[in-house]
């Protein structure tokens, strides 16, 4: 039996909890922004995934002509700086029963995460979709930058 696509949309690659911690920064540059405490996101599965003090952040990497509809920030901003954290990682993420103590997530997993995490925070449906669709889309140019900085 087949799986019906928004179905499969919404199989979260880890439980699901939520943030830990709250997201506070300082500006640093006309869209930059540091983190001035760590962001901690706590899996349902009790694994945390930290977003250091010091990392810094443009939320949510959205093109200016979209700002209108899409601001750079919003209920979606605490997801948007987990999934850049995701991102910079390639996906790999603390885990005491894998091997070496990391798990690796895909880029496609990351991404469901952020779409999860948007909803979690509050974001409607529709636009945490639009979203999700755009990372989709255009998140391979960022998935491939975080390669070469961690090559």
């Amino acid at each position: 039996m087949a799986v019906a696509p928004e179905r499969r949309l919404l199989d979260w690659p880890l439980p699901l909890s939520g943030f830990a911690s709250r997201l506070a920064v300082t500006p640093k540059g006309e869209r930059r922004w540091e983190l001035i405490e760590d962001l901690v996101h706590a899996q349902g599965d009790g694994t945390r995934i930290t977003v250091k003090q010091g990392t810094t952040t443009d939320f949510d990497s959205v093109p200016r002509l979209f700002w209108a509809i899409f601001p750079p920030y919003g209920l979606y901003t605490m997801a948007a700086v987990f999934h850049d954290e995701l991102y910079r990682l390639r996906g790999r993420i603390p885990d005491e029963d894998a091997a070496g103590g990391y798990r690796t997530l895909t880029r496609k997993e990351c991404d469901k995460l952020f779409l999860a995490e948007m909803i979690v925070d509050g974001t409607k449906v529709i636009r945490a979709l639009v979203m999700y669709r755009a990372v989709r889309w255009f998140g391979w140019i960022a998935w491939r930058k975080a390669g070469r900085r961690t090559a």
